[in-house]
């Protein structure tokens, strides 16, 4: 949530809260929001995402579940709300190409959300703070040296 506010969000909530839902609405003013971006990769996100989105919204479904991973859609809620779902696939070696240029030109700064650092020889390490430790990291960030 910090890092949220540091990125220059209007407004962050913190979905474990009781009471969360009753504040996105406020902040929706009731209409649910129009784009709703989906990222945790867990079902839980999804049916939130789904939950949330107003009118004519559009869902963008980027977290990555497993091929076993399920959700409770319920079909009338899209079809009243008539929601677009709609599956990003952002693992396109172009996208990568484009995402380097991108920091190496100073374009984008990750410097934020980059919560980790690991030498090379640390990559075990590395791969199981990304894999069993979420909650505690963002992105990790290997170096050379």
């Amino acid at each position: 949530l910090e890092i949220g506010r540091k990125a220059g969000a209007t407004h962050v909530v913190n979905i474990r809260h009781d009471g969360a839902m009753g504040q996105l609405d406020e902040i929706l003013g009731g209409r649910g929001a129009d784009v709703v971006m989906e990222c945790a990769g867990v079902p839980d996100a999804l049916e939130m995402a789904i939950e949330i989105a107003g009118r004519n919204g559009r869902v963008a479904i980027e977290g990555s579940m497993g091929n076993d991973e399920t959700i409770r859609i319920y079909p009338r809620r899209v079809l009243v709300k008539a929601l677009q779902l709609i599956g990003i696939c952002g693992w396109r070696t172009e996208d990568f190409n484009r995402a380097i240029c991108l920091m190496g030109a100073s374009k984008v700064d990750v410097g934020l959300i980059i919560t980790q650092h690991y030498g090379l020889d640390d990559w075990e390490q590395a791969f199981s703070m990304a894999t069993t430790r979420k909650d505690e990291s963002i992105k990790i960030e290997f170096s050379l040296s």
